[in-house]
């Protein structure tokens, strides 16, 4: 290389150039953990959901959950997470988390209780961390729920050009229809 045309490491450029690249490997590292636990969440209500089910369709007694820990271990040795107590805590994440009364908890802190046009409410919804909890509620209850859609409404929630419309309002609407928002 020119040792006219050389970076000098020293250079403010080279070190703010440095310090973007930093920044943007921490943020990928934030969403992959995010969506990794989103996943995880999702995977444990289904588990539990579906734990649940089997019971209640089939009579099956709370000995199946050591059965399908021990079943679990097996077809994935070395994976942490299927341990009888943890299926336990998988159908108990179901059985509290099934009941539509938790999801409007979240809302119902808000001051003087939101209405649909209420900037309050949609100031909560379209925050970065908040807009989460819909996205989770979709994909537990809306069996048509889009996650791509999705994915493109948490990557432009919390910024000020971001507001709902058609589509977001499409994506969302089981949630916000369960919440009272929507017809």
């Amino acid at each position: 290389m020119n040792t006219s045309q050389d970076v000098s490491i020293a250079s403010p450029e080279y070190r703010q150039f440095i310090e973007q690249l930093k920044a943007r490997v921490l943020s990928a590292r934030l969403c992959a953990a995010r969506a990794v636990n989103c996943d995880l969440i999702l995977l444990y209500w289904d588990i539990g959901r579906g734990i649940v089910e089997k019971q209640q369709a089939l009579g099956w007694g709370e000995s199946v959950v050591e059965m399908v820990a021990s079943d679990l271990q097996q077809a994935f040795p070395g994976t942490t997470g299927f341990s009888p107590r943890n299926l336990r805590s998988a159908k108990q994440l179901f059985l509290s988390y099934s009941d539509p009364t938790i999801w409007l908890q979240a809302v119902a802190k808000l001051p003087g209780g939101a209405k649909l046009g209420d900037s309050e409410f949609w100031n909560w919804l379209r925050n970065r961390n908040t807009i989460e909890v819909p996205g989770i509620w979709e994909q537990l209850k809306n069996s048509d729920f889009k996650p791509g859609e999705f994915d493109g409404i948490r990557m432009q929630a919390g910024l000020n050009s971001f507001t709902f419309a058609g589509n977001e309002l499409k994506t969302l609407g089981g949630f916000l229809k369960g919440l009272g928002y929507l017809e």
